[in-house]
């Protein structure tokens, strides 16, 4: 991702930290020993200007990690502005011995030249490197008239700087180029997130419409006069789970206790035959609890899909099934849930009817799936139906 700034806040403050830990060094190794050595040999006035800069170096580099980058930059810049003026001005104020020699305050040129170039684009930032390392020159010719010897032998050293600031300029560039990458993908990441939040949200809804909403449509079909209790229960929760809908929950169902967490062994098996009892009534319902007591809890996203999977499982069974014996199994023991729909009535091949068969693929396996489960089908033309819903951590 490209950006119109010529980096970001946290590159320039990385950067800038970087200058601020190597500048104690500059100050101790270069500035010091020359400003000791030239002790008189420019006016009072001048020596307080040019020590405003390195004041400032040592309190950035002593502090600045604590400050952000906006009250950082203006040392950033403030720093090679100072240290420029007192350049400019340093044959102004020379009270030394003849011939003049090059003023301390120019072995600060590093430090400026890498401040430049956090601080400015690339190109002003050079331009500035360059103007910066001919000012003592410029200040000499100015106000001796001439170019003293000692400067002119260092000029040229004082222009190589300007490979230091291209450095620092390209550490820059790469610094935001990973920067951007790493914003670039986490971008991505948010915007793949979102797009499968929206897809489960959309296939929850769907889910929704097929095994409520459908289901109770097609059964009403069937029926005139009088409404079956089964039918208008039935109904009643297709209503509340549209109405559950926007909230984005996915696999909750209005049966949740809760919305989430964990619920006991206990707890999802009443869940369970509570959603299957609801769905069917008379559904022999065997239940199988091993150490009830002791038994982990299960999340409860988990037991509501699972339960919804199998009240469609004991839909399908209903109408396609042409068996009047359909039966349920329930098996919760050592962190797995194990629940199994059965009927003995016409069969079917499994992977014929999945390929257009909405409720198989998606109400029963996709559901399960999106959860950790498995929904094994196994089913043959007149051998009856048995769907194996399952769930282990």
């Amino acid at each position: 991702m490209k950006t119109n700034t010529p980096s970001s806040p946290d590159v320039d403050r990385r950067l800038g930290m970087m200058v601020a830990a190597g500048t104690p060094f500059i100050i101790l190794g270069l500035v010091g020993p020359s400003a000791a050595a030239q002790v008189g040999h420019f006016d009072t006035w001048w020596e307080v200007l040019a020590r405003i800069p390195v004041v400032a170096t040592v309190a950035l580099a002593l502090f600045g990690w604590f400050l952000p980058v906006t009250a950082a930059r203006p040392f950033w810049i403030g720093i090679p502005a100072a240290t420029v003026l007192a350049q400019l001005l340093s044959f102004a104020a020379y009270a030394g011995p003849t011939p003049p020699v090059s003023p301390w305050i120019w072995t600060l040129e590093p430090a400026t030249a890498a401040y430049l170039a956090v601080a400015l684009r690339p190109i002003a930032a050079m331009g500035a490197t360059v103007f910066s390392a001919v000012c003592v020159a410029l200040s000499a010719w100015v106000f001796l008239g001439y170019v003293p010897t000692d400067v002119a032998a260092d000029t040229p050293l004082q222009l190589a700087n300007v490979l230091f600031c291209a450095l620092f300029i390209a550490m820059r560039g790469r610094l935001r180029q990973l920067h951007d990458s790493e914003l670039s993908a986490r971008m991505a990441e948010e915007r793949n997130a979102r797009a499968a939040a929206l897809s489960r949200e959309r296939a929850t809804f769907t889910e929704l419409v097929h095994d409520e909403v459908l289901s109770v449509l097609s059964a009403a079909l069937l029926f005139r006069g009088q409404t079956p209790a089964e039918l208008r229960s039935e109904a009643r929760y297709a209503l509340t789970a549209i109405g559950a809908a926007p909230d984005g929950a996915a696999d909750t169902g209005p049966h949740a206790v809760g919305g989430g967490g964990l619920v006991t062994s206990r707890d999802a098996a009443h869940l369970i035959t509570e959603r299957l009892h609801r769905t069917m009534p008379d559904l022999p319902l065997h239940v199988s609890i091993a150490s009830p007591d002791t038994s982990p809890a299960f999340p409860h996203a988990v037991i509501a899909a699972l339960s919804d999977a199998g009240a469609e499982a004991v839909r399908n069974a209903k109408r396609h099934s042409g068996s009047e014996h359909i039966r349920a199994a329930l098996w919760i023991a050592a962190s797995t849930v194990t629940l199994t729909i059965a009927d003995d009535g016409r069969g079917f091949d499994p992977s014929v009817a999945a390929q257009g068969r909405f409720g198989l693929a998606q109400s029963i396996t996709g559901r399960m799936l999106r959860v950790g489960g498995t929904a094994a089908i196994r089913s043959a033309p007149g051998e009856g139906t048995a769907v194996v819903l399952t769930w282990t951590p």
